[in-house]
């Protein structure tokens, strides 16, 4: 397994480096771009300027590795899927802080939420979501 997340992580970090600088004025604040989808995997950008908030969704493969390009602090907050399939903020659930830093790798599971950009700095991120990890 080591293996794998050690490929996928250079597979990002390459993604990371080829794809377009963030650079156009007329951009949306969040931006989600999809650079790869295969049987395998799915390898994502996601750009936060500050104070831009990611809709409320949820991941649907069970693992993701996170590349992070460009830092800050984000503040997550967690959701659930009804019964109905509609998704809702988990009531009196609380929000929590984190800060990323440039160059660090997370692995983290699949959840609902939503994120906000509540630092100064704008964040850029590689997301591989594995499709065929084991929860």
């Amino acid at each position: 397994m080591k293996y794998w997340v050690g490929k996928i992580v250079f597979m990002a970090v390459l993604v990371a480096a080829l794809s377009p600088a963030w650079a156009a004025p007329d951009e949306p604040v969040f931006r989600r771009v999809v650079l790869m989808d295969n049987e395998d995997v799915q390898v994502v950008e996601i750009r936060y300027e500050p104070g831009s908030v990611s809709p409320l969704h949820t991941h649907e493969f069970p693992r993701r590795a996170i590349y992070v390009e460009s830092g800050g602090t984000l503040e997550i907050t967690p959701g659930r899927v009804r019964d109905d399939g509609t998704l809702e903020l988990v009531p009196g659930g609380e929000a929590k802080r984190i800060d990323i830093t440039a160059g660090q790798v997370l692995w983290i599971p699949a959840q609902t939420h939503t994120l906000r950009n509540v630092g100064k700095t704008f964040i850029r991120a590689i997301e591989v979501e594995i499709k065929n990890a084991t929860p």
